[in-house]
């Protein structure tokens, strides 16, 4: 069957609410005031006024405190004092208050550095970006030759929760001018403005400026990277600017980046090829033998993915330091599975156990329960995943899909649908579950409750994508309503373009059309794509209705090697009474 069983929310806006201090944090109250009283000649007067105004300040009444630390440090003209004047009004979230202190120090103080990034701060707090400009500039005027490059890189990070993104550009834009033209910074100052321009959503227009910057270093780390984030999400001419700029990178882990992204937009076999360069340039990186490890056991290549592994791990073993628990958890539930394949469930039940990371502990558990159901132990495989912990929402839904996998791999639907029912009642806009649920009910031949589920998914939340693939699937399959069956997975493929599940479904409803040519290409593209059992499936029924029979053999035969028990394959060749 066609159907494949990440974003971060947006920053947020910032506003006075996060105003804080800069890095270099304002002097506590006590020893501001011991500083000033033992090295300066301020007058009792003075004195008393900074007393008066720290102890309003403790009692809770800041605003009042302010006034009279502002007051003496106009007075005195005592650059301390107007620093602790803004560090009051920022702690009491007075964004104004604290604007004018800074203002009024950087004005004292025009060379201090201290005091001018006060000021850009505040001021990018308040979402005053068309006020930033001069600041920003002289920020970067005040800092080092040698630590000017880090500054510009950094730039991007100050503006990143604004609201109007397309002012931003044009500020920093506008401060970098200068810097564009000058042999140490114009790569750095490019790569920065590509940046801005992309968090501008200015896609084309941020590869333009990322050219430059990497002509001007082929090697920028965050040129690449952003070359990779550019290509990720498909700005024409992105790849082109990105593969030059991989093989200039002596860092591992920005090709990894790079295999991740291919991974996500399932691009398996380039991924591969890409892991397997890491690997033979750089045979020490512990991460790229995992990750490949991970793929090759995707894949159904158990011998290479435990080879993989146990690389990864060897070269954990060697440096402890170097890799993470997490990481060493991953490596040892990947090896569980292979063991488990491999039908041998005593070894994945040993690495299984050998898990410490404590986010990776519960899928060990799970596993451990699969283990057990593998064994006729459905009951307590079931047992032991209702004695783990439920103290959280997540943990309670993770406890519940698992039951309900179990229960379907061990073809009790009936169970598996009621467990989801009885959660989704209470939870009846997790939409995960319910279109769990419409699977358990196709299993069950309940197909009417499946397509009102799934239609409900569709009409309340219209850009989930796997509930057109499966409903189109679904009719397809059954020769229902073609049509719109069609329509339904060009929609899911208009979503999700390269998702070889949803083109598989593609070509399976136009082979039901009669189309058998084109289903044929179709097909064949999503098996390239993703070697899948259902997908050999149906690629194999294609060929053997096209009299290709030799070929139909040779992919229902590479199907069987991936999954010897999957029952759309079985059930396939049977039907059609091959020589398998």
């Amino acid at each position: 069957m066609g159907v494949n069983a990440s974003l971060a929310a947006p920053p947020k806006t910032r506003s006075t609410k996060d105003l804080k201090a800069p890095a270099q944090s304002a002097p506590s109250a006590a020893k501001s005031s011991e500083e000033h009283v033992a090295n300066s000649n301020l007058s009792g007067e003075l004195l008393l006024e900074i007393l008066l105004g720290e102890l309003n300040n403790e009692q809770g009444v800041p605003s009042t405190g302010y006034s009279f630390i502002m007051d003496a440090a106009k007075k005195s003209k005592d650059p301390g004092l107007y620093k602790r004047a803004v560090d009051i009004a920022l702690h009491a979230r007075s964004g104004p208050s604290a604007l004018e202190a800074a203002k009024s120090w950087k004005h004292l103080d025009p060379t201090s550095k201290e005091a001018n990034r006060y000021v850009l701060d505040i001021l990018l707090a308040l979402n005053k970006i068309e006020q930033t400009e001069e600041p920003l500039k002289t920020d970067l005027a005040l800092t080092s030759q040698i630590e000017q490059s880090k500054a510009i890189s950094l730039i991007p990070q100050l503006y990143a929760q604004v609201n109007d993104k397309a002012l931003a550009l044009k500020v920093v834009e506008q401060s970098l001018v200068s810097f564009k033209t000058r042999a140490d910074t114009t790569a750095v100052s490019w790569i920065t403005i590509a940046r801005m321009r992309l968090m501008a959503a200015m896609s084309e227009s941020s590869l333009q400026a990322l050219q430059k910057g990497l002509a001007a270093d082929p090697q920028s780390t965050q040129g690449t990277l952003l070359a990779i984030e550019l290509a990720s999400t498909h700005t024409p001419g992105a790849e082109d600017l990105l593969k030059p700029a991989l093989e200039m990178q002596t860092n591992p882990s920005v090709r990894l980046q790079w295999v991740r992204s291919l991974i996500e937009m399932d691009r398996l076999s380039e991924a591969g090829d890409q892991l397997v360069q890491i690997t033979l340039k750089s045979p020490e990186f512990p991460d790229g033998w995992l990750l490949l490890g991970s793929l090759q056991l995707e894949q159904g290549q158990l011998e290479k993915a435990q080879d993989s592994i146990k690389t990864y791990l060897k070269l954990a073993g060697e440096n402890p330091g170097g890799v993470n628990s997490q990481g060493m958890g991953q490596a040892y539930l990947m090896m569980a599975q292979i063991a488990q394949k491999q039908n041998d469930p005593s070894l994945a039940d040993s690495w299984l156990l050998k898990i410490e990371d404590p986010i990776l502990v519960m899928r060990a558990q799970f596993q451990r329960a699969s283990i057990m159901a593998g064994k006729g132990k459905l009951e307590d495989a079931i047992d032991l995943i209702d004695g783990l912990p439920s103290k959280t929402a997540g943990e309670v839904r993770s406890k519940v899909l698992a039951k309900a996998q179990l229960y379907r791999e061990n073809k009790v639907y009936e169970s598996a649908y009621n467990i989801l029912a009885k959660y989704l009642k209470s939870n009846p806009n997790d939409f995960d579950i319910a279109y769990e649920m419409s699977m358990v009910a196709e299993k069950l031949k309940r197909y009417s409750d499946m397509e009102k589920i799934l239609r409900s998914i569709i009409a309340k939340q219209p850009d989930y994508v796997q509930a057109y693939n499966a409903l189109g699937f679904s009719l397809a399959d059954r020769n229902l309503m073609l049509p719109e069956a069609k329509k339904l997975i060009t929609k899911a493929l208009e979503f999700s373009p390269d998702d070889p599940f949803i083109t598989d479904s593609l070509g399976w409803v136009e082979f039901r059309l009669g189309n058998k040519v084109e289903a044929l290409a179709i097909l064949e593209r999503a098996y390239a794509s993703k070697s899948d059992p259902e997908i050999a499936a149906h690629l194999g029924e294609v060929l053997w209705v096209l009299k290709k029979n030799s070929d139909a053999l040779k992919i229902w035969g590479e199907g069987l090697k991936l999954n010897p028990d999957d029952d759309v394959l079985k059930e396939t060749i049977e039907r059609l009474k091959a020589p398998l």
